[in-house]
């Protein structure tokens, strides 16, 4: 776990703890601790960065952090594999980005109810990374996933995951729903239904 250069003598810096942290990281991958970081996954590649020989080659903590904050293993996981699609479901737009999705919420949002989003964190809905006042860090929507298109008629209505709506706060209820739209929705590659917040705080 300790960067090369600290055990060649060097003092400890932050770039050997990001180094630590992606030992540890390629061992939860590799499934051993020393295990190989090499391997397909978005992980992997995290992984392989973060063990750099030279220091200066490792991303910082923070850029490091930023990519493994991306939710897994819960109901907000949306896959990378297949296709959520076809065309007759409306899915016109392909989203693939890598890094966190910054978004300055519209004039129309109060900061009551900026406040309120950020607190519910709402798991239908697309995951905040971070805030900043009125600028949001949201996860990026993985290879896979597609927002349906504006031409699919009043059907899009019923995908809408009752689960997304069921919040305490009823302002924040009725600001999300009053931005609802098709673009809103995104399709994952495990055909689930989730909120886009970059589309519905963009409004």
């Amino acid at each position: 776990m300790t960067a090369p250069e600290v055990r060649a003598g060097a003092a400890p810096t932050p770039a050997a703890d990001v180094y630590a942290a992606g030992a540890l990281l390629a061992a939860l991958l590799s499934g051993e601790l020393g295990g190989s970081a090499q391997g397909p996954s978005p992980e992997h590649a995290i992984a392989a960065a973060m063990l750099a020989a030279d220091p200066a080659a490792r991303p910082t903590a923070a850029a490091a952090l930023l990519q493994l904050r991306a939710p897994v293993a819960h109901v907000r996981e949306l896959g990378t594999h297949g296709d959520a699609g076809d065309s007759t479901t409306g899915l016109t737009r392909e989203i693939d980005r890598v890094h966190g999705v910054v978004v300055d919420a519209a004039a129309t949002w109060s900061d009551a109810e900026l406040d309120a989003l950020g607190a519910a964190s709402p798991p239908w809905c697309q995951p905040i990374l971070d805030r900043r006042g009125r600028q949001f860090v949201l996860a990026p929507w993985p290879v896979g996933c597609h927002a349906l298109g504006d031409d699919v008629g009043d059907a899009w209505r019923t995908r809408v995951p009752a689960e997304a709506l069921e919040l305490d706060d009823a302002a924040l209820r009725a600001a999300i729903e009053q931005r609802l739209r098709p673009s809103a929705l995104v399709a994952t590659a495990a055909r689930g239904w989730m909120l886009a917040l970059d589309d519905l705080l963009s409004r």
